[in-house]
């Protein structure tokens, strides 16, 4: 009998971590994951290197002005065929690709976790 409470209470204390951990919360994970990647994309949140070329008036030459705005996913692939290679376009764009998987990933494991909640309550 004595055996059977202690079975019970350890069951009691780790039922969130077992129930969280399993299987269906790894397929609600990879769901909510693919079904983040398509928003994430078109967020205006990729940051994008930009150059402006002024020329001013009164001989002084041109005035270049570097700087950064922040883009969608899609734009700046359709921007990167513009890109110098001092601008290092490979690494520009395994960073932006990795920064969307993680901001994907993140918005999967809340909504992943927020559907294993839902349907945990009574």
């Amino acid at each position: 009998m004595a055996h059977r409470v202690l079975r019970d209470r350890v069951t009691r204390n780790r039922r969130w971590h077992l129930k969280t951990l399993s299987a269906p919360f790894f397929r609600r994970l990879f769901l909510c994951t693919a079904v983040a990647l398509l928003p994430t994309a078109v967020l205006p949140i990729y940051p994008h290197r930009t150059l402006t070329r002024s020329t001013v008036i009164g001989g002084d030459g041109d005035k270049i002005t570097l700087g950064f705005r922040l883009s969608t996913l899609p734009a700046f692939f359709a921007a990167r065929r513009y890109m110098r290679p001092e601008e290092s376009p490979v690494a520009t764009t395994i960073a932006n690709v990795l920064f969307w998987i993680s901001i994907a990933g993140s918005c999967g494991l809340a909504g992943a976790w927020f559907w294993s909640r839902r349907r945990a309550a009574p």
